[in-house]
C-alpha cells in the first residue's frame, strides 16, 4: 500500500476529479508531493483543495531543475524542535519550500552575474555537490538555472514569472 505519492500538478487534478478513483484507493497515503521547474504547470489552490477534500491528504510542493536534480527544495510538514519545543516551519504557502539538506540557493542578476539581496527577483542558482558548474571563488558547486525566483527572509524559495 502506497504511503507517498509523487505526481505532477495536472495528474493530481485528474485524480481529484476522477469518479473512477475512489478515496479508498489512496487510503494508506500519508503525503503527496508535486513539483515545478518554473516552466511547467504549478499547483493551483483549487487542485490542492479538491485533492485534500477527496483523499484527506495535503499536497507538498517542491522545486527541481531537470539537468541538475529532480528535487532541490520542498515544503515539508512542520515539526517540533525538541530543544526548546518551538515549531519549525516546514511549509509556506506560495513557495516551493526550503532547500533540501546538501542544497543551497542564491538569486543572481542576469545582467551582472552578481548575487541579489533577499527578496529581490532574479535567476535561481542551485548549489549542491552534484551541481554541474563549479564556482571559481569557492569549493562549492553551483548551477545557474533559467528559472526566475526570489528568496524570502526565512529561506523559502518563491518562483516568479
Amino acid at each position: 500500500e502506497a504511503t507517498l505519492l509523487f505526481a505532477e500538478p495536472w495528474q493530481l487534478r485528474v485524480f481529484a476529479a476522477s469518479e473512477q478513483l475512489h478515496p479508498l484507493m489512496f487510503g494508506g497515503l500519508r503525503f503527496a508531493v508535486t513539483g515545478s521547474n518554473g516552466e511547467t504547470e504549478s499547483l493551483d489552490t483549487s487542485t490542492e483543495a479538491a485533492f485534500k477534500q477527496k483523499f484527506g491528504v495535503h499536497i507538498y510542493e517542491g522545486f527541481g531543475a531537470t539537468a541538475i536534480t529532480p528535487l532541490a527544495a520542498a515544503n515539508v510538514p512542520d515539526a517540533i524542535s525538541p530543544g526548546d519545543w518551538s515549531v519549525q516551519i516546514g511549509t509556506k504557502p506560495g513557495t516551493v519550500g526550503l532547500p533540501l539538506p546538501g542544497c543551497a540557493f542564491s538569486i543572481i542578476d542576469a545582467t551582472t552575474g552578481e548575487e541579489k539581496p533577499l527578496g529581490e527577483e532574479g535567476f535561481v542558482r542551485i548549489g549542491a555537490p552534484f551541481s554541474a558548474l563549479q564556482n571559481g571563488e569557492s569549493s562549492e558547486l553551483w548551477s545557474l538555472t533559467e528559472v526566475r525566483g526570489r528568496l524570502d527572509a526565512d529561506g523559502f524559495l518563491h518562483l516568479v514569472g
